[in-house]
């Protein structure tokens, strides 16, 4: 339940945690420019709650297929195209992503966690970065909104409202004017990235910002 989210993130802020499942995303870039963005995930809360004699915690990465007449642990509404069949694999919304410009040199690695919520994350932060030209901190720290039709029953835009985070009124405005219902929530996907810039003498910067959203820290050499 959405509210039921919330109020349990509510609860937990003055310790600094944010329970966001068991997904997690990382970002690599050597110094010759080798880069690796892999999220890897559970799914939820301990995944299938089976574990392997290995210690490794086995996923429940099934509920990621649709079933007929029930949502899934996000409430995403069942799509007859991700109906269970064998050999076949279930939708994600994970999104490593490694972004190149026109010379074939890496720009950006980034990618989140969040459920369906880690494409809009990611995507926004992009746009933010490489095509408005904010730097990669204040794309990482605007405020997000998300929508995925009917989330948790409700024809609804989820927009993050905080203290620390707000939209603009006019975006809000824009927004209800053509039609779109606002549900105010925490959080709206937590992205990890590194971004490569050639600065005016021509040097690349490596930026590495871990999203303010969950507290990390990036690390160097």
């Amino acid at each position: 339940d959405a509210h039921e989210g919330d109020r349990r993130r509510r609860s937990l802020r003055e310790f600094g945690y944010l329970q966001d499942g068991g997904t997690s995303h990382f970002n690599i870039v050597d110094e010759h420019g080798n880069a690796i963005a892999m999220t890897t995930s559970i799914n939820t809360n301990f995944g299938s709650h089976i574990m392997g004699s290995s210690g490794i915690v086995f996923s429940n990465t099934m509920d990621d297929f649709a079933c007929p007449g029930a949502p899934d642990h996000y409430g995403l509404r069942p799509a007859p195209s991700n109906f269970i069949q064998p050999t076949k694999r279930p939708l994600s919304s994970m999104s490593p992503t490694l972004v190149f410009n026109k010379k074939n040199s890496l720009v950006l690695a980034i990618g989140a966690s969040g459920g369906p919520k880690i494409i809009t994350a990611v995507l926004q932060v992009v746009v933010n970065h490489l095509v408005v030209g904010r730097s990669l901190y204040h794309s990482l720290l605007q405020a997000r909104l998300h929508n995925q039709l009917i989330y948790h029953g409700a024809a609804v835009t989820a927009v993050e409202s905080n203290h620390e985070r707000n939209m603009t009124v006019a975006t809000r405005e824009y927004l209800q004017g053509i039609g779109h219902v606002l549900l105010n929530v925490d959080f709206s996907g937590t992205v990890q990235a590194i971004s490569l810039l050639h600065n005016n003498n021509n040097n690349t910067v490596q930026t590495a910002v871990c999203d303010p959203r969950k507290g990390g820290i990036p690390s160097g050499y």
